[in-house]
């Protein structure tokens, strides 16, 4: 179990690190711009639709990215002995693209000096840690370990928004239906994961034809 915790931490660093960076690099362009327009109600609304959607996007595309170029990525920088990374790398994919996503309600709220959104959807997102823990210990099972990860970072962006729309008080119509789309980007994402371990062939070609189409809606 010791070598499967390994290449799970591998994993996790390959996807942590681009997430990240991503994260860190939106929040610099438009927490600046949130904070000077917070007296202009319009326009606070248009750039809050603009950075959630921009969040969103980033999202799509790091799910589109991560599931695509993975697999090379991992066969080329790791070798052959990093192979059973490749069943766990698209689910690990869509827990970062969680993880991004949150940073558009948390950057909104932040520029309207409302910083407990981000405080209380941390919270949801650390609340399944025991969870996690116990898993571990009783059956080493990393897909459920994920999936509790994934499910607590979903937990997190769905408080967050809601926090962020009942404290700033601006709508999120806007951003329905990117959201909706980005959604259904991480539930192909987790379909292929899925086809690709219980099956012999994976129809890669035709599911992410439709996938890549709406992660490029998302992004326009």
């Amino acid at each position: 179990w010791l070598v499967a915790f390994a290449i799970f931490s591998m994993g996790f660093t390959l996807t942590l690190w681009p997430a990240m960076l991503l994260a860190n690099s939106i929040q610099s362009i438009f927490l600046p711009l949130l904070s000077e327009s917070k007296e202009n109600k319009s326009e606070f609304q248009r750039l809050a639709m603009v950075t959630l959607q921009a969040h969103f996007a980033l999202g799509a595309l790091f799910v589109t990215g991560g599931v695509l170029l993975g697999p090379p990525l991992v066969g080329y920088l790791l070798g052959a002995k990093y192979t059973p990374l490749l069943g766990l790398f698209p689910w690990l994919v869509v827990l970062q693209a969680m993880r991004l996503m949150e940073g558009g309600s948390a950057i909104t709220a932040l520029a309207a000096g409302r910083t407990g959104v981000s405080a209380v959807s941390n919270l949801v997102r650390i609340s399944v840690m025991p969870f996690s823990w116990y898993v571990a210990a009783t059956t080493s099972n990393l897909h459920l370990i994920i999936w509790l990860a994934i499910g607590s970072e979903l937990a997190g962006l769905l408080v967050s928004l809601f926090m962020m729309r009942r404290q700033v008080k601006i709508s999120v119509a806007p951003s329905v239906w990117p959201f909706a789309l980005v959604m259904s980007l991480c539930a192909l994402a987790a379909i292929y994961a899925w086809m690709g371990e219980n099956a012999a062939s994976t129809p890669v070609s035709p599911l992410w034809i439709i996938a890549i189409i709406l992660g490029l809606c998302v992004a326009a």
